[in-house]
C-alpha cells in the first residue's frame, strides 16, 4: 500500500512538473509578445507625434506600413472601451485621442507584460519546488512568492484603472466611444485574489517562523 501510495504521490509531482514546464513556457512568450507590442505601439504613438502623414488613417485605426511587408497600427479599442479616433470615415482626426489611447496601450501592454514575467518566474519557482518537494526544498511560503504576487495583483488592477482613465479623457476631448465592464471587471477580481493569496502567503511564513522559533 505505501508502494502504491508513493507511486500515486510521485506520478501527480511528475504531471505538476510538467504542467508547470508548460505554464512557464507560456508565460515567457507572453512577456515577449506584449513587449513586442509596446515597442510597436511606441514607434506609431511616436510616428504620429513627428510626422502623422507617414500614418494611413481608416475608421478607428492608424497603421504605419513598414517597408511594403506588413503594418502596426493603433486602435481605439483599450480594454472594454472603444474610442473613435475619427467621428466617421474620412473626418479629421482627433489628436488627443490618439495620443492618449496610444499611450495608455502601450502602458497597458507594459503593465500585462511585466504581470507576465512575475508569472513566469512564480512558475519557475513553484515549479522548482513541486519537483524537490520531496526532499529537504524551502518551503514555499516564503517572501519572494508574496512579493511577486502582489506585483500581479498590482499590475492586473492597475490596467482597468489607465483604460478607464484614457476614456474619460477621450470623453472630455470630444471623441465618442463605448464602454463595457466585463473584462476591467474580471482584471479587477483577479489582482484582488493575487493580493488575497499574497497575504496568506505571508501569514504562512509567519507561522512556520514562530513554528521554527518554539522547536
Amino acid at each position: 500500500m505505501a508502494t502504491k501510495n508513493g507511486n500515486s504521490t510521485s506520478t501527480q509531482t511528475e504531471l505538476l512538473g510538467r504542467a508547470g514546464t508548460a505554464a512557464l513556457v507560456i508565460a515567457r512568450i507572453g512577456t515577449v509578445f506584449l513587449w513586442v507590442a509596446v515597442a510597436t505601439t511606441a514607434v506609431v504613438l511616436v510616428t504620429f507625434i513627428v510626422a502623422s502623414g507617414a500614418l494611413t488613417a481608416d475608421y478607428n485605426r492608424l497603421s504605419l506600413n513598414v517597408g511594403g511587408v506588413f503594418s502596426i497600427s493603433i486602435t481605439g479599442q483599450v480594454l472594454d472601451y472603444s474610442i473613435y479616433l475619427q467621428q466617421y470615415d474620412g473626418s479629421p482626426i482627433n489628436t488627443v485621442a490618439v495620443i492618449a489611447t496610444g499611450a495608455s496601450r502601450t502602458v497597458i501592454y507594459a503593465l500585462l507584460a511585466l504581470a507576465f514575467g512575475q508569472i513566469a518566474a512564480l512558475c519557475d519557482e513553484l515549479n522548482t519546488w513541486v519537483r524537490h518537494a520531496e526532499q529537504s526544498s524551502p518551503s514555499p511560503f516564503r517572501a519572494v512568492i508574496s512579493e511577486r504576487l502582489s506585483r500581479m495583483g498590482w499590475y492586473l488592477i492597475a490596467v482597468p484603472v489607465v483604460a478607464l482613465t484614457n476614456y474619460i479623457v477621450c470623453t472630455l476631448v470630444g471623441a465618442s466611444g463605448s464602454a463595457g465592464i466585463w473584462l476591467s471587471g474580471l482584471l479587477v477580481m483577479i489582482g484582488i485574489m493575487l493580493l488575497l493569496l499574497s497575504r496568506i502567503f505571508d501569514y504562512g511564513m509567519s507561522l512556520e517562523q514562530e513554528v521554527d522559533g518554539l522547536l
